[in-house]
């Protein structure tokens, strides 16, 4: 049996958990084959994936603070010829190859140019069933009522978060289904996060660092994460410091000099996690699930203007297992971060509670498990 695999390729989020699905079915005797672009792209290349097909990116749009709506939009309709072109070469890889079911990873576009092959089931991992704009009346007229409808066109639909309470990225998963029940019926499940299940008495072990920044984020948003990094990190003086900079180029970086220690890439995220009190991260979802797992309560920082970024980051302080940050604030008063990270010591036990009653739900969830049996099903 044949799959195919079109996944997002901004940042590496999509492109890890993709691969931990692919390495099971590997396992399984299925082959396999990929379709992406950008960050995820260059992840599957240092990883040594075969059956790769690179595409161009979307073109996500960055100003000097972070996402930039208003260029990306205009981006995209100057450019639509050159998405036309996107979906013509995808439509001759799949011709190629021939899959016998296609699993589609958070890349609408992909969704559109694969309604012309009604005979090959579609799956379809995301996080969220829709995207938010800071505008009630866009979100309304336009995004709520988009999105979903080219999610619906799959078969079948898998979020990869926590049902009800316990969905981190609530409003465009929650919200959006109480819109749509009629045609979810059936055809959308829950599966919980696709990450590494380590053994839960590691996160018990004493955290030598008091906090450890972890940087995860599409390439351009990642060259600002880390310059904040560098210039805020002066300002928690005192206290001892890890960081991550996310950059699978660097896996031999290891510097360590004093009260800091400085990673290229850290292979192993739990062993991270777990050797910090507080860890200050953009707000992806995956980043959140491993934390909560981890038992480490988060600052989340989310990059200006990325709406599911800031509602994750609105999620965890909901939740009680963290903080959040303004981006723009951040910008105007840096002293803000200090007494943030002070306030989360002085009530560091609180935190811990609410992430138990969370990793109470989240440990019943194996979604890799639940993913790779869905596609089982559907292939035979």
């Amino acid at each position: 049996m044949r799959i195919l695999f079109i996944v997002c390729g901004i940042g590496f989020g999509h492109a890890s958990r993709s691969l931990k699905i692919i390495n099971k079915l590997y396992g399984l005797g299925y082959e396999v084959h990929v379709i992406t672009s950008g960050d995820a792209l260059q992840y599957f290349i240092e990883e040594g994936l075969d059956n790769l097909y690179g595409i161009p990116g979307m073109g996500i749009k960055w100003s000097g603070i972070g996402f930039s709506p208003l260029y990306s939009a205009a981006h995209y309709l100057r450019r639509l010829r050159y998405y036309k072109s996107i979906i013509n070469l995808e439509r001759r890889i799949i011709d190629k190859v021939s899959p016998d079911l296609i699993v589609i990873d958070s890349r609408p576009i992909s969704q559109l140019s694969t309604r012309i092959y009604r005979h090959i089931p579609r799956i379809v991992l995301t996080n969220q069933l829709s995207i938010t704009s800071n505008s009630g009346i866009v979100n309304e007229l336009i995004l709520y009522r988009l999105f979903p409808r080219i999610w619906l066109t799959s078969d079948k639909i898998a979020v990869l978060d926590l049902p009800p309470p316990y969905t981190i990225t609530y409003r465009n998963n929650v919200d959006v289904i109480s819109r749509y029940p009629h045609y979810l019926d059936g055809r959308l499940i829950f599966t919980g996060p696709i990450i590494d299940r380590p053994r839960l008495d590691d996160a018990n072990r004493d955290r030598e660092w008091d906090i450890g920044f972890y940087i995860s984020a599409p390439l351009y948003d990642k060259k600002l994460f880390t310059l904040d990094v560098v210039r805020y990190i002066g300002l928690l003086d005192g206290h001892r410091i890890r960081a991550s900079l996310g950059d699978p180029g660097c896996k031999g970086l290891s510097i360590e000099a004093g009260n800091l220690r400085l990673d290229g890439w850290v292979r192993d995220k739990y062993e991270f996690l777990t050797s910090i009190k507080i860890v200050v991260l953009r707000g992806g979802q995956t980043s959140i699930f491993e934390s909560i797992y981890a038992s480490t309560p988060m600052l989340v920082i989310p990059a200006a203007n990325q709406t599911e970024q800031i509602e994750n980051a609105n999620r965890v302080s909901e939740l009680g297992i963290g903080e959040w940050l303004d981006y723009r604030a951040l910008r105007r008063d840096p002293g803000i971060l200090r007494r943030k990270v002070m306030y989360m010591l002085d009530n560091y036990d609180e935190y811990l509670e609410n992430l138990a009653k969370i990793k109470t739900c989240l440990v019943k969830y194996n979604g890799l498990d639940l993913v790779v049996r869905l596609i089982c099903s559907m292939v035979g």
